[in-house]
This record gives structure tokens, sequence and C-alpha cells, in this order.
């Protein structure tokens, strides 16, 4: 499985940057912003689906086993608020006792960010990968 929309699923939420899907009981947020993206815009979004997932998903009692956060095709840096959601979200994960992996991009950058984060903010329940089936294979591992 590369991402959410190679096997379908249930849309939950969907702006212009993300598409958050129920997967049985894994929910899959893909994110890809257009390289013209403002980043403001950018922000923007990251803080409507971050709220979204925070409040529907990290939960400790929601029905998902899990967030599978896909940034691919996201930018290959991000800035503070996408930092700050980004921390909010890992915090929450480790909160709820949720696993909550993070599919990275090719770039080194994108990936040793989110790795400094969740080290620091959710060391139990998140991973940072580039691999898909790690990242499924996560939501099902003993945390």
């Amino acid at each position: 499985m590369g991402s959410a929309s190679d096997v379908g699923g249930t849309e939950l939420f969907v702006d212009e940057l993300h598409v958050v899907r129920a997967v049985g009981p894994v929910v899959w947020c893909v994110v890809t912003v257009p390289a013209r993206t403002p980043p403001a815009a950018g922000a923007a979004a990251a803080q409507r689906a971050g709220e979204f997932m925070i409040t529907n998903v990290l939960q400790r009692r929601s029905c998902w086993l899990g967030l599978i956060l896909d940034v691919r095709q996201g930018p290959s840096v991000f800035g503070p608020i996408t930092r700050d959601v980004s921390v909010r979200l890992l915090e929450s994960a480790e909160a709820a006792h949720k696993p909550f992996a993070i599919l990275t991009g090719s770039g080194p950058t994108q990936h040793q960010q989110y790795l400094a984060l969740a080290a620091t903010h959710a060391p139990r329940f998140a991973l940072v990968s580039g691999d898909a089936r790690e990242a499924s294979a996560w939501m099902t591992t003993s945390h």
C-alpha cells in the first residue's frame, strides 16, 4: 500500500491541500502541496486539518486505531505554524496512546525535522519513515 488513495477509504475531511480518509480502522492524511502554494495558505490549511485530526482521531476514546500522515508530496521543509500543528498532533497521539506514523519524502531536511519533533513530543507512539508498509505495520505494533 503506497497511500490511502491506493485503496480508497471513506473521506472524512478534504481541503485544498489535504485528504483525510478512513482506511479500515486507520486514518490517513495525505498532504499534497503544489509548488506555487503560498506558505501562509499552506500553514492555514495545516491548522484546519490538524484541528480535525486532533479533535476526531487523536483522542483516547476515538474509534480510530491510529493516524498516518503522508507528507511525501508536501513541502520539503515546514515553517513555524506547521511545526506548531505537528507538535500538537504528536502530543495528542502520545497522550491518547494512539500510534502516529509520519511518511516523509526523499528530502533529508523534511525527514530530520519530523524525526526531531517525534523524538521530543511522542517518543513512544510516533514513527517517522519513508516506507508506507512500515507505517501501516506501526499501527498494530505494541507500544
